[in-house]
């Protein structure tokens, strides 16, 4: 921040510093406003955070001339200190607040810059610095109260979390959506700010650990104000994943959907996705439930039944959810990369599968995502389940599979009477993201690869790089094939104990 010394005439200067300490009192909104007085009437000031959001705005109307600062602003957050500028008409100071590096002041005054002009925005900079450290104070302490909150709720004791809210607004209207974001710790602070500002009164804003939490009415007017927050958060590449609407009964459920959407959020970059929009959900929603989480418990009761199971299945739903980049997926779980591949080798032996399998792959990713929304698990079916083997299609009631499956592949079919675009998917898919693997295999240039994957994305509205996308259209490719071959067994699925060891389709044959 720039020093400026005080006027000469020292009555003024005392008089203008006292205007603005009594004007501090009355809050920030009348401390900018004595400001303005001061500087004159078409002056106006803002105050904008690292997230690109304007704290206040004074008038309101100065908040159109954010985005002809953005660019200052962000050179200021990197070196931080002052800076000046020109907006229009109006020469603009700009500067970072004390001990908010996240945050910027800035005023637009006609005329210079003078040192009394200086002397007066410097001064309510730092009256608003010490009024910003309070807010933050509080904040962090409510957000930390309604931590305890959540627990309360996940535990299955609303009527104690009812208890402590009321008074202080209150719990949101049922049903209830979770919103979460797992920011850097420099960032912790302002994605704070931003969620109570999106939430207003129609949630509470929680911190975890990790994670910075809103539950709010579902439907309220804060599920529109995430939404068109998701432009700004996509700038500075913060990623929120949502649940669908739920019970105060099914908090859990809900935050775990609300952390799934984020993970997927965040590999594809999408900055605010919602659990039911993935592409596994729509899956889910073809498998009635009871079948689908027996078959997934008896899929996995080797892994459940280890003594390290919570471990193995977070690692194993992370690592795939990263399509097997075990780097990347190690610096999501916070482990070194030996402890994943020991834990991934484990898993291997445990279900006696070839984790480089993409059939195998798939079961496993629809599996653990099927037990990560439950409740509670079922029983073990009485049948094992063959991981590298048993087809999924048994699970989808026919009828209903097979529509689906022509419903992905539509568009493919209309637009490849060759079945190049289909058979590049598949060796793509099973060669797990390889585009030059799938150039040898193919007999053709890599940028061929990448071409046709890339109209497969335009025809299909499915963004590859989502692990959910690839199992959906996986296994669309599949059920197509062998209804188009009449291989598609026609039965009806009689029970939730029947599998069956039909075998998938492999790379050797055409889609």
């Amino acid at each position: 921040m720039a020093e400026t010394t005080p006027p000469a005439q020292d009555a003024e200067w005392l008089q203008s510093v006292n205007g603005l300490l009594d004007a501090a009192r009355g809050g920030d909104r009348a401390l900018v406003r004595h400001l303005n007085n001061k500087l004159g009437a078409s002056c106006w000031t803002l105050v904008m955070d690292q997230l690109g959001g304007v704290r206040s705005a004074e008038p309101a109307s100065s908040a159109a001339h954010a985005p002809a600062l953005a660019e200052t602003c962000d050179r200021l957050w990197k070196r931080k200190g002052s800076a000046v500028t020109n907006v229009g008409d109006h020469v603009v100071l700009l500067q970072t607040l004390v001990g908010h590096d996240d945050l910027v002041f800035a005023v637009g005054v006609h005329g210079s810059l003078n040192g009394t002009r200086r002397f007066l925005i410097n001064t309510a900079a730092r009256l608003l610095a010490v009024a910003a450290a309070a807010l933050r104070r509080q904040q962090q302490a409510e957000a930390a109260l309604n931590g305890g909150v959540l627990n309360l709720l996940f535990a299955g004791d609303a009527h104690t979390a009812s208890t402590v809210m009321r008074g202080r607004g209150g719990m949101p209207v049922e049903p209830v959506r979770f919103y979460r974001a797992d920011p850097q710790a420099s960032a912790r602070q302002s994605v704070l700010d931003l969620f109570g500002r999106l939430v207003g009164s129609d949630g509470f804003v929680a911190t975890t650990t990790d994670h910075v939490v809103a539950v709010v009415s579902a439907g309220s007017g804060a599920d529109g104000r995430f939404r068109e927050a998701a432009a700004s958060l996509g700038k500075q590449r913060l990623y929120v994943g949502a649940s669908d609407p739920a019970a105060l009964s099914q908090c859990l459920a809900a935050y775990r959907e609300a952390g799934h959407a984020l993970r997927a959020g965040r590999t594809v970059q999408e900055p605010v996705t919602v659990f039911g929009a993935l592409a596994e959900q729509r899956l889910v929603r073809l498998i009635p439930e009871p079948r689908l989480l027996e078959w997934a418990v008896t899929l996995l009761r080797p892994v459940l039944e280890h003594h390290e199971a919570v471990q193995l299945t977070e690692t194993l739903y992370t690592w795939l959810t990263f399509h097997g980049r075990t780097s990347v997926a190690a610096v999501d779980l916070r482990v070194h990369r030996r402890t994943l591949e020991r834990r991934l080798r484990l898993v291997g032996e445990l279900l006696g599968a070839d984790l480089g399998d993409e059939c195998v792959r798939v079961r496993l990713h629809l599996a653990l995502h099927a037990l990560d929304r439950a409740d509670t698990l079922p029983p073990y079916g009485p049948v094992p389940v063959h991981v590298d083997r048993d087809c999924l299609v048994w699970l989808l009631d026919i009828d209903r599979s097979l529509d689906w499956a022509s419903a992905v592949m539509k568009p493919l079919r209309a637009a490849d009477p060759d079945g190049r675009l289909r058979r590049t998917l598949q060796v793509w898919l099973e060669r797990h993201g390889d585009t030059h693997g799938t150039a040898e295999v193919l007999d053709v240039h890599r940028n061929t690869v990448a071409k046709r994957l890339a109209r497969v994305e335009e025809l299909t509205g499915h963004t590859l790089d989502y692990v959910g996308n690839r199992a959906e259209l996986y296994l669309a490719l599949l059920t197509d094939h062998h209804a188009r071959r009449g291989t598609l067994p026609r039965e009806a699925f009689e029970t939730a104990r029947r599998f069956t060891d039909e075998p998938v389709l492999r790379s050797a044959e055409e889609p």
